[in-house]
């Protein structure tokens, strides 16, 4: 497979990235020399260095509460709120405490919209993390006038860490292979069908969360005009959920041929393009099994990202079948299936638990007719 050139944008979005930590390491260096100008204990500074990471972590939980409260204030319904790998869902109508972790994101919460409609309200829910990161870096910058030396230098500390994760989810970026809160809304504003496939995306969390399966919801929930070639992540997303569906319904071919659909566009996020080259080479495994295309599925970028989802039951279930079908190694195979009914215990989407015991059942059926 060629390797891909980085486009202008991504270009620009990591030279940002490292602006903003450049100017927060000279920050915090500023404020450290402020604290004690000939040096502290080291009680006072471990005290100091504690405060900071602190400041730091709590960026995210304080984060995804404002998606939250101006989610819930807009109409929208609790489904999810995640912070690092801690997890709480709404599922037969109780809140329960999962744990979970999605390479690239520190966090996320996602809600059940409103009915749909023309004016559906997005901006306060995309912009509610921005806006309770603005609110921490004020209070912790109004707190820090009242404080000893070492807590004042803390406190503009967090509020520092609160402007920078504001800028950073704020001004449309992507990084790490994610979009951003401000690009989301960029992008709704950017193209009508954005604001459809927004709610889609949410509409179909919602679901999933409760129990449904891709293959039981509406069919015209799966597709929008142009979602396999538009440059538009949440629209090409609407795409990325049919290649799912597909492969539930067990269409491994019509799956495949999407997914190559998909990863042709130049601008499709690194995160998406992990995962269906995940699936990719299930589908793959489960026709033709071609050895030049399964050693090219299989680069550098994706074991990078199967060692940094190796929890993920996706990602396991296409270990799995690859140890079994390809490298006829029962022995690994044991070890893949193994670790995905552990995973599966504490996965928080049961439903995805059962499809993905369903493709694993296929595999092993290959197996035994080869």
């Amino acid at each position: 497979m060629k390797k891909r050139k980085k486009s202008a944008k991504e270009l620009l979005s990591g030279a940002a990235g490292l602006l903003m930590s450049a100017v927060l390491g000279v920050a915090v260096g500023l404020l450290l020399s402020r604290i004690r100008p000939n040096g502290g204990t080291l009680p006072e500074l471990l005290l100091i260095l504690g405060m900071l990471l602190l400041g730091y972590i709590l960026q995210v939980p304080i984060h995804e509460a404002g998606h939250l409260v101006f989610g819930l204030l807009t109409g929208y319904r609790f489904v999810s709120y995640r912070a690092f790998n801690l997890m709480w869902i709404r599922q037969e109508g109780k809140v329960r405490f999962r744990r979970m972790s999605l390479a690239g994101t520190a966090g996320q919460c996602l809600l059940g919209p409103p009915e749909w409609r023309e004016d559906l309200p997005y901006l306060l829910y995309n912009l509610g993390g921005v806006l309770f990161n603005l609110l921490f870096a004020a209070i912790c910058w109004a707190l820090s006038g009242l404080c000893p030396p070492w807590a004042s230098a803390a406190l503009r500390f967090s509020a520092l860490c609160g402007l920078v994760t504001a800028l950073t989810n704020g001004i449309p970026l992507r990084m790490g292979g994610i979009d951003n809160d401000g690009k989301n809304i960029r992008s709704i504003r950017r193209e009508a069908s954005a604001k459809r496939a927004f709610w889609l995306q949410m509409k179909i969390n919602e679901r999933t969360a409760a129990g449904v399966r891709l293959q039981d919801m509406p069919e015209e929930w799966f597709s929008l005009p142009g979602d396999e070639t538009s440059d538009n992540t949440l629209i090409s997303y609407i795409a990325v959920q049919r290649a799912s569906r597909l492969m539930e319904q067990h269409r491994f071919d019509e799956a495949a041929a999407l997914q190559e659909r998909i990863c042709a566009q130049p601008n499709v996020l690194g995160l998406i393009r992990n995962l269906l080259g995940n699936d990719r080479i299930f589908c793959e495994l489960m026709g033709a099994g071609r050895r030049e295309l399964l050693d090219a599925l299989q680069d550098k970028k994706q074991a990078a990202f199967w060692r940094s989802m190796k929890r993920s039951p996706a990602v396991l279930r296409t270990r799995y079948a690859l140890a079994l079908l390809d490298h006829r190694d029962k022995a690994e195979a044991e070890r893949y299936h193994a670790a995905f009914d552990k995973a599966a215990r504490r996965y928080p989407y049961p439903v995805e638990i059962e499809s993905e015991r369903g493709l694993i059942a296929l595999a092993d059926e290959r197996a035994n007719r080869t």
